[in-house]
């Protein structure tokens, strides 16, 4: 939201989103360059960040003591917290230390009251509201379609692949075809040339191809195979 409002260019809000990550390769250049190319208000928002001193450390899980798998399985936002702030201000503000402690105690046995009520019989304290444990499953189950979603892109890919090298397969079967055939009946040099130029246009083609498939080596579901065929079936790719 501050960053929507931050009166900078485009790109220098895509690298404050950046921070916001599991890992960076170059965090700290990136801090650099928000605070020179942002000018006033990039300069000060990293200031803010820094004199917080926690800013940087929660928006980055490497920066931080957080075990992984909880990282990964938390809120993306702060709405829980949000939320969790306001209503422990329905109790009162400006208190002393000691009623803040007092407040502070009742209100945790209360929330830990609920929850135990609902998980022992089901209900919950309002209509609308959720506990944190429906918040946390919620999130389990959209990363988990998420991670699906993505391993069905990838085997889509890989159906996809083995489409492309098998009709690059046959482009060079057919130029292959067609050098041996031109060679057999004696053919001008220059159409013997012509045929070897449409063959090394083929084999390139292939190369390229199956180099991308081998990057696609164990991605997706596992349901989805890469085929490799042999590079050059007939092996008269010596011309």
């Amino acid at each position: 939201r501050n960053i929507q409002k931050s009166v900078v260019s485009k790109a220098v809000k895509d690298k404050m989103r950046s921070l916001s990550c599991v890992t960076h390769p170059h965090f700290d250049q990136t801090v650099q360059e928000i605070a020179q190319e942002g000018g006033k208000v990039g300069a000060d928002w990293v200031q803010d960040k820094i004199r917080s001193g926690f800013a940087f450390q929660a928006i980055c899980w490497e920066r931080n003591f957080i075990p992984k798998l909880i990282w990964q399985t938390g809120d993306a936002t702060t709405n829980v917290e949000e939320g969790l702030h306001a209503n422990i201000n329905l109790d009162g503000i400006a208190c002393t230390i000691l009623g803040g402690i007092a407040k502070g105690r009742h209100f945790d046995t209360m929330k830990e009251n609920s929850l135990t009520t609902y998980e022992s019989i089901g209900i919950t304290p309002s209509y609308n509201r959720r506990t944190l444990a429906e918040y946390s499953t919620r999130n389990l189950k959209r990363k988990s379609s998420a991670a699906r979603k993505t391993l069905l892109s990838q085997d889509k890919k890989i159906h996809e692949h083995n489409s492309k090298l098998q009709k690059a397969q046959m482009d060079v079967d057919i130029a292959e075809a067609r050098l041996r055939n031109h060679q057999n009946a004696q053919s001008s040099s220059d159409i013997i040339q012509k045929a070897n130029a449409v063959l090394d246009k083929a084999q390139k083609s292939y190369r390229k191809t199956y180099s991308t498939g081998v990057r696609l080596i164990n991605t997706g579901t596992g349901k989805a195979r890469i085929t490799f065929p042999p590079l050059f079936r007939s092996g008269s790719s010596s011309h």
